[in-house]
């Protein structure tokens, strides 16, 4: 009990934080991490203005892609029942069936 104890105490004090300065990392594509635990209250509150510009900006881009695909599809569909209202089908009939 005491040896696994011993182990577990020894592997927590070798983790390394994600804010560990020793070393700058990457994450993902949002850039380098900021540790915001030591940010103060107007440092924090212009990361969260940042941060909501960010995901109306998103949240924007989405909504004219939604749009124009959407108006796309609505085209096509007109297009095609032009088409198919104008076409003559009755070149694609077998004069043996006739």
């Amino acid at each position: 009990m005491i040896t696994s104890y011993r182990m577990n105490q020894l592997q927590k004090s070798k983790r390394k934080s994600m804010y560990d300065r020793k070393k700058e990392q990457l994450g993902g594509h949002m850039g380098k991490l900021k540790n915001m635990k030591e940010l103060n209250i107007h440092e924090y509150a212009e990361f969260q203005k940042e941060q909501f510009r960010k995901r109306r900006k998103e949240q924007k881009q989405r909504k004219v892609t939604l749009i124009t695909a959407f108006a796309i599809v609505v085209l096509l569909s007109i297009l095609l029942l032009w088409f198919l209202n104008d076409y003559d089908f009755g070149i694609l009939k077998a004069p043996a069936f006739q």
